[in-house]
């Protein structure tokens, strides 16, 4: 499953109205489903399983208990106006059956989303693939339930009147380039054990406000 505070910065950012719209689209299946963001892959799943920076079609992944990836998905933020096609489908296939290793793989669509006739085929003869549908609306609704259910931060990380005064410079830093930012995926590297969790609810705090 997602870990916590990755789970509730993907609903804090789904509800964020400056994240673009399949990004949050992609948050949201990946709260559904209980997987990662490509992107947000550990780096020791990267490392051990060799796998490039570059996604070549996958969006999400599903780790077991060892990090190792299970499952893929592709999501496709696509109305009437425009089909999935083959290419889409044997791309993401290939690459995650083959580079990934995975099982099983998902592809999210919108309600009103059409697939190719060929596009089609491979969704019936491919083994492991299966199709789940949602909307922005449900996932934005969904992230708001989870944040209003999420437990209080711990008194000794929350600071009313001061939200980061107490966080160390360097997560200080992070916090307010992470607040200021307006990029598509905003990424931080820190030093194992350095504080990333408080970083995390220091967020969560501000946008609680």
């Amino acid at each position: 499953m997602v870990p916590l505070p990755q789970h509730l910065l993907y609903a804090t950012r789904i509800l964020r109205q400056d994240v673009p719209e399949h990004k949050r689209f992609e948050m949201g299946f990946a709260l559904q489903e209980g997987m990662v963001l490509w992107e947000d892959l550990p780096p020791t799943t990267r490392f051990r399983h060799r796998l490039p920076r570059r996604d070549l079609g996958v969006d999400v992944v599903r780790l077991d208990a060892a990090s190792c990836p299970i499952a893929t998905g592709q999501m496709k933020h696509y109305a009437e106006a425009s089909s999935v096609t083959y290419d889409h489908l044997t791309n993401f296939a290939w690459f995650s059956h083959f580079v990934v290793g995975a099982k099983e793989l998902l592809l999210g669509l919108l309600p009103e989303s059409r697939l190719t006739c060929h596009a089609q085929m491979v969704v019936d003869r491919q083994p492991g693939l299966r199709i789940s549908h949602g909307t922005l609306e449900a996932f934005e609704a969904r992230a708001a339930e989870l944040l209003a259910a999420a437990p209080p931060a711990p008194e000794d990380l929350h600071h009313p009147g001061s939200a980061v005064a107490e966080l160390r410079r360097g997560q200080r830093e992070c916090f307010e380039a992470f607040c200021a930012s307006f990029k598509k995926v905003f990424r931080a590297q820190l030093p194992c054990g350095y504080g990333k969790s408080e970083i995390a609810v220091e967020l969560l705090n501000v946008y609680r406000r």
